[in-house]
């Protein structure tokens, strides 16, 4: 993928304040949770905060392959890769909001919080924002008047594969 193409997936994500976490159960069902990213780092991984205790920390550790959709009205966003679970104190200071002691009233320091890092494996986004909208609605609206269906849409899409 040519590197605007990567900025302006990054740029998707970073607009991005939650997302819906999908992780594999001990009996392999898949489970989606919503999740407020924490930050996005210089490496494109992404982070969350949760209780070490929680479930999906569980399904980690079992099976650390996972999946982050976002949606907006006029993107989406899909990104697989491997989830790791990150108790160091210094990484999560790091990437601790206030916002986050609604969760974790003992604040970065709270001993339940530890951080997902999700390491980016490949990434699929479609967006049809800007103009790339204006088109798309009207070429749907085009289709529903005349009774046909949507030929190509006119979005920007990508796929990024790191490895």
């Amino acid at each position: 993928m040519a590197e605007n193409e990567r900025e302006h997936l990054r740029a998707l994500i970073l607009d991005f304040h939650n997302g819906m976490l999908v992780t594999r159960t001990s009996e392999g069902a898949m489970q989606a949770r919503p999740m407020s990213i924490a930050k996005v780092d210089e490496n494109d991984d992404i982070y969350f905060a949760t209780s070490i205790d929680s479930e999906k920390v569980a399904d980690l550790q079992k099976n650390p392959h996972i999946t982050l959709t976002l949606q907006s009205i006029a993107a989406w966003v899909s990104v697989r890769g491997v989830g790791e679970v990150v108790t160091d104190r210094l990484t999560i200071e790091a990437h601790w909001r206030e916002s986050m002691s609604i969760w974790y009233p003992g604040g970065k320091t709270d001993p339940s919080l530890c951080l997902i890092r999700l390491r980016p494996s490949e990434t699929e986004f479609w967006d049809v924002s800007g103009t790339k909208g204006l088109r798309y609605f009207y070429e749907a609206a085009k289709a529903y008047v005349q009774g046909t269906t949507m030929g190509t849409l006119p979005e920007q899409h990508g796929v990024v594969s790191n490895g």
